[in-house]
């Protein structure tokens, strides 16, 4: 099984203090607005940024998907690396998404990506195990070597 699994975010021990701080901020705001008749409490002087991404949540975008129980969709993910393989046989600039996956299954073919970071992009970028980033390109490996066999069996008639 993956390590990332999917929860909701209200389950994972780890965002109790985010969803109280919610919480109270809701409660706080039910039976007020936001309106102000002074200047100095429309604009702080000083503002601080409230953010914080929940526990075990992906934020951004992500190449290869996952089925709900958490296990990778292989063959979906073949085919978006196979699709970034097209397009560097035919000669269209790559997304950089495109070029870490490229880069992090296939090292020694393309070399988009510095040879030292590659596991830390397969982990932060790709989001995929060592295990399945291998699985994904084997399958990717017979998927093109069928192609192959294909285009040599068609050009001999």
């Amino acid at each position: 099984m993956s390590q990332f699994t999917r929860k909701p975010v209200n389950l994972i021990e780890a965002n109790e203090e985010l969803l109280d701080i919610q919480k109270a901020v809701a409660a706080d705001m039910r039976h007020s607005t936001d309106f102000s008749g002074s200047l100095e409490d429309a604009y702080p002087a000083q503002m601080e940024p409230q953010y914080r991404t929940p526990t075990d949540r992906v934020n951004g975008a992500e190449m290869f998907r996952r089925y709900p129980d958490g296990q990778l969709d292989v063959d979906y993910a073949k085919h978006k690396v196979i699709d970034a393989v097209h397009r560097v046989r035919d000669g269209v600039a790559l997304a950089s998404l495109d070029q870490v996956a490229l880069s992090c299954l296939f090292p020694h073919t393309f070399s988009y990506v510095d040879s030292g970071m590659l596991a830390s992009m397969r982990a932060v970028n790709l989001r995929i195990s060592p295990e399945e980033a291998m699985k994904v390109a084997m399958v990717v490996s017979e998927h093109l070597q069928s192609e192959m066999v294909f285009m040599h069996s068609s050009h001999a008639r």
